[in-house]
């Protein structure tokens, strides 16, 4: 069954219903009045979601994928009725006309939209807001980063067993496979009432996720891309947290919504106190590191949210560079605007998140273009495993250097996805291993020693970064003049060539670097 949703805010409300419940000290601070209100809107959510197995959140930007938004409209009646009752998806579109009419609605239909009026009434949220949020590429771009996934894999469908949890499993879609993989979904919820034997619901969801990979995912991976994330906290936090800044972007009263400000002031506050932990461990390990690597990016895109980004710089950041490359710059940089005026704000917050984003902003670039150069090196066919992980290939690359340790450029995450080697190592191999004959003639020598120049220089401070140390505004704008001289150079210009050379839908291309 399919719940159409006029804008991503509806996820505000149900969100909000989990994480005030289960968040003592932003429930407190509610009247008794609000907190009954909201104890009814969890008694009633509950009762509305008791029959489903299975919830799945399409997560589209309308204005990127405006093809498939239409046919998401235009096929979402037919959706509704061929997905049975024990899937439940939501979806950014708006309701079929017939059921504006009560007496055809759906059960579940009226019920969350009376869980929606009342937490706006309850919030004081003005209604002239509503049709302005999330009506903007960035806003999209921070719930995928938000949920950890890439915006180039969107549209995507979540899929959890119930929103409260912490992981959930997401699969990319598209206009031509999302009504297949909703039938497959659908036949999938209906056979996990077979499983609902006494146990923890995190057993059950993980137990739900091995059941999926082994049984359906050919029928659901129909578009080339998937995940298995498990967050920090809760799927109804992490987007209720990341909704609440941007609901308060969009107010323009002071008033309004105190519990939304509350909750920024949590977030914030535990999210800083989580990287002043993670940079407190000594010698990281991969995982440890992407938890740093995403807590910055999280801190880091809630202080653009709270300041609202300058979309217009953000979009024209660097020509050359992807979407999701080009944020993370821009939030980097709005970390460093911050704190330049804010120092005293957040006192346990340094230029940490800047220096990782903009750092990774590069990483990003270089894992796409020179990575899966010297991946083509050896033996990892492209673009057949374009960013993925290779079956039965070895990829191990020793580094010229004392005491080299082997790399590998094949190597897999616990959930399957390609781990990319880290930025140092990937430096060594490019500047040590590879003879400069290799890089000719597609790179002139010049080009070759300031590429690498700068890539040593965002290195080190991406390193300095990750530990203890405190990062300041110099070492994050160095890091940032590297990436400036090579755009003013067009490095990034050659990098987007080779980059897209090697992607599945620019293969023709990519016999020219071997």
């Amino acid at each position: 069954m399919g719940m159409p949703v006029s804008s991503y805010s509806f996820f505000h409300s149900l969100s909000q219903i989990y994480y005030q419940k289960y968040n003592p000290e932003l429930f407190k601070t509610l009247n008794p009045r609000d907190q009954r209100k909201i104890d009814g809107m969890k008694k009633l959510t509950d009762r509305v979601f008791e029959p489903y197995n299975l919830f799945a959140f399409i997560i589209h930007d309308p204005e990127k994928h405006r093809d498939f938004s239409e046919n998401l409209k235009k096929q979402f009646l037919s959706l509704h009725h061929k997905t049975g009752k024990k899937l439940l998806f939501f979806a950014l579109t708006q309701p079929p006309e017939q059921w504006n009419d009560e007496e055809v609605q759906p059960d579940y239909f009226r019920h969350l939209q009376q869980v929606f009026r009342e937490e706006r009434n309850m919030a004081a949220y003005p209604r002239e807001i509503e049709t302005n949020l999330f009506n903007q590429s960035f806003n999209v771009q921070a719930i995928a980063n938000t949920l950890n996934i890439p915006y180039d894999q969107l549209p995507a469908i979540v899929i959890t067993t119930h929103p409260s949890l912490w992981s959930f499993q997401w699969y990319r879609t598209c206009t031509k496979h999302i009504g297949k993989q909703l039938k497959e979904l659908a036949i999938f919820a209906n056979e996990l009432d077979q499983f609902k034997t006494p146990q923890t619901p995190i057993e059950y969801q993980n137990n739900m996720f091995e059941l999926l990979g082994e049984e359906y995912d050919e029928e659901i991976n129909l578009c080339e891309g998937k995940g298995n994330e498990f967050l920090t906290e809760s799927l109804a936090t992490a987007l209720s947290e990341l909704l609440s800044f941007l609901i308060n972007r969009e107010n323009h009263y002071s008033e309004f919504n105190e519990m939304a400000k509350s909750q920024i002031d949590i977030a914030m506050t535990r999210v800083i106190n989580a990287i002043r932990d993670a940079k407190s461990i000594g010698n990281m390990d991969d995982e440890q590191e992407e938890l740093l690597d995403s807590l910055c990016e999280k801190v880091a895109t809630f202080i653009t949210l709270l300041n609202s980004p300058n979309l217009q710089r953000w979009e024209k950041m660097i020509q050359d560079f992807e979407a999701d490359s080009n944020q993370l710059l821009e939030i980097g940089l709005s970390v460093g605007d911050f704190l330049q005026y804010n120092q005293n704000k957040y006192p346990g917050l340094d230029y940490t998140p800047a220096a990782i984003c903009l750092a990774k902003a590069y990483e990003i670039e270089i894992n796409k273009s020179i990575v899966h150069w010297i991946r083509k090196k050896n033996d990892i066919k492209l673009p057949d495993y374009y960013y993925e992980v290779q079956p039965e290939v070895e990829a191990l690359i020793t580094p010229n250097v004392t005491d080299g340790q082997p790399i590998d450029f094949n190597k897999s995450r616990k959930n399957g996805t390609w781990h990319p080697p880290a930025i140092g190592q990937s430096y060594l191999i490019a500047s040590k291993n590879l003879e400069k004959q290799e890089w000719t003639p597609y790179w002139l020598p010049e080009e070759r020693k300031l590429l690498l120049r700068e890539w040593q220089k965002i290195t080190d401070i991406r390193n300095h970064a990750a530990h203890s140390e405190k990062v300041s505004s110099k070492d994050m704008m160095q890091l940032f003049d590297s990436i400036k001289t090579l755009n003013t150079n067009k490095i990034f210009s050659k990098m987007a060539i080779m980059r897209d050379s090697f992607r599945p839908d620019d293969s023709e291309r990519s016999e020219k670097f071997v």
